[in-house]
């Protein structure tokens, strides 16, 4: 379908540079990023997810069910986990980071 490979595009393409972030553990520079909205396997995030671990990236991805369910995209509960899995395929650290990052008093729980 098309836009299985628009998501493609979009990882590959637009989301290609972006400034590398040292990773004090390993004491070696690794790419990391964060996404958020990645509450669907299939979706636009989802896509530059796939796209930046085929890349090397290791990620956070950030999600809110509650979100999710209110504007009715058609996600499955266990998508992001689904996701990671499979990133994870990939032997790329991936962090699932639930929660409403509009909320001030939101802490993420690594």
């Amino acid at each position: 379908m098309l836009y299985e490979h628009f998501d493609t595009y979009i990882a590959r393409h637009v989301v290609t540079r972006v400034s590398r972030v040292p990773t004090s553990k390993l004491r070696i520079a690794m790419p990391n990023a964060l996404l958020t909205g990645v509450g669907r396997r299939r979706g636009i995030a989802a896509g530059i997810a796939a796209g930046l671990a085929a890349d090397g990236w290791d990620l956070a991805l950030s999600y809110w069910h509650t979100y999710d369910q209110r504007v009715g995209h058609g996600s499955e509960p266990d998508d992001p986990e689904r996701l990671a899995g499979e990133l994870r395929g990939q032997n790329r650290r991936i962090v699932l980071v639930p929660g409403d990052l509009e909320d001030p008093a939101y802490q993420p729980r690594w």
